[in-house]
């Protein structure tokens, strides 16, 4: 977690890139309620990445989604090639795999996700494309969720959960579909 001197330092730094931009004290603030969360090493980092890549001030999005690139690079889940190759590898109905025998729990989360290795082993070779396709979409799906959750702001992880534990969603809808009144297709003409 950066302290505000010092995120306040970064952002005038990167505000001098760019000599049409002003930077503005709610800007500082605003900047710090979406970054203050990422350790001063990364933001510095990330400060630099888009300095050097982007024509203008940077969103606080684009620093947050650098800052968790350059956190990940190289430490993050294979390809979804590289991951179905892994799956491929550890055939074997008789010795269902655990998570640890991968090189990311991703790997094993998308191989459960269709099933597990016996659809592995028990599938012919005509038919592995198939399932193999299955295995890719499951893998993307698993790591974009993967991503929201690493990337999500603890402010709104919170809210999130506080609003699942108590069901307040439901109360979130536009309508009352639970009381049987109007809902989105009844207003089609």
């Amino acid at each position: 977690m950066v302290d505000k001197t010092e995120f306040g330092t970064v952002l005038a730094w990167l505000a001098a890139l760019y000599p049409g931009f002003s930077l503005q004290e709610m800007t500082v603030r605003a900047y710090y309620e979406i970054l203050h969360d990422l350790p001063v090493d990364l933001l510095k980092a990330a400060a630099l990445k888009c300095g050097a890549e982007v024509k203008f001030f940077p969103a606080a999005a684009e620093l947050r989604a650098a800052a968790f690139a350059l956190g990940e690079n190289g430490s993050g889940p294979p390809t979804a090639g590289e991951a179905w190759s892994e799956a491929l590898k550890r055939v074997n109905i008789y010795d269902p795999p655990s998570p640890g025998d991968f090189s990311h729990p991703l790997v094993y989360e998308a191989l459960q996700a269709i099933g597990g290795n016996w659809v592995l082993g028990m599938t012919d070779q005509g038919a592995l494309s198939v399932v193999q396709s299955h295995f890719v979409k499951a893998y993307k799906a698993l790591d974009a969720r993967r991503r929201e959750e690493m990337t999500m702001l603890p402010q709104v992880r919170e809210i999130a959960a506080r609003l699942r534990s108590s069901g307040a969603e439901r109360d979130l809808l536009p309508w009352g579909e639970e009381q049987g009144e109007a809902t989105p297709d009844t207003h089609v003409p």
